[in-house]
């Protein structure tokens, strides 16, 4: 929601009431039930069962409604149509995608904004702990990460400036704002090769480090 009030000077409610936004991997309804009570519409969606029940159970005990659906987020454009949406919020699910996936959801995300609609995404960077460890599917991209922060998530793709760029620059999207967000996890010694890492041991215990790219940008009137 910090992101929506930076936009619009605080005034959430009276500036996006009735607007619709898209949470992609809703997860435990966090940011569904912000937003919600925001006065947004919001259509929340995740892959699991088990999660959009967790999400209509929050809405339920806070009075508030929104459009949860189980749906896999490779399914968005059928489900939702053409320029249906005035905000989609990527909460880290799209890091969970091989770069594959990613780029056709990130087509389709364009397909679903409206003229002017906003994106928000949080992604997995290169650097980060994890990055370089458990089985890998492509480029930067890894699954069954034995250690950290993506252990247990399952695929996770790990992205530089110039991935992240490519990916939304292709869609045409303008005004970007893409900044990186670090914070340290643990300071324990730390035996992975710099070179899949990008973050060298230092003496006494090395800082593992989880950074995320924080992208927000703006589709074009005529995009």
């Amino acid at each position: 929601l910090d992101v929506l009030r930076r936009r619009f000077d605080g005034q959430v409610t009276i500036k996006l009431a009735g607007q619709d936004v898209l949470d992609l991997g809703c997860g435990g309804g966090a940011i569904a039930a912000t937003l919600a009570a925001a006065k947004l519409r919001v259509h929340a969606i995740d892959g699991s069962e088990a999660a959009a029940a967790l999400t209509r159970r929050r809405l339920a005990d806070e009075g508030l409604v929104a459009d949860v659906r189980v749906l896999d987020v490779a399914r968005i454009l059928e489900a939702f149509g053409l320029d249906s949406m005035d905000w989609v919020i990527d909460n880290a699910c799209l890091q969970c995608c091989t770069p594959e996936a990613q780029r056709d959801i990130v087509l389709q995300i364009r397909r679903v904004l409206r003229p002017g609609g906003w994106v928000y995404s949080r992604m997995a960077a290169a650097g980060s702990w994890g990055d370089g460890l458990g089985r890998r599917v492509a480029e930067r991209c890894y699954t069954d990460i034995p250690e950290g922060p993506a252990s247990g998530m399952g695929t996770i793709t790990f992205m530089d400036r110039d991935a992240v760029l490519s990916l939304w620059d292709w869609l045409e999207f303008c005004g970007n704002r893409i900044v990186q967000d670090h914070r340290m996890v643990s300071e324990d010694t730390y035996s992975a090769p710099a070179d899949a890492t990008g973050i060298r041991p230092e003496p006494g215990g090395a800082r593992r480090w989880w950074m995320e790219w924080i992208v927000e940008g703006r589709k074009r009137a005529d995009g």
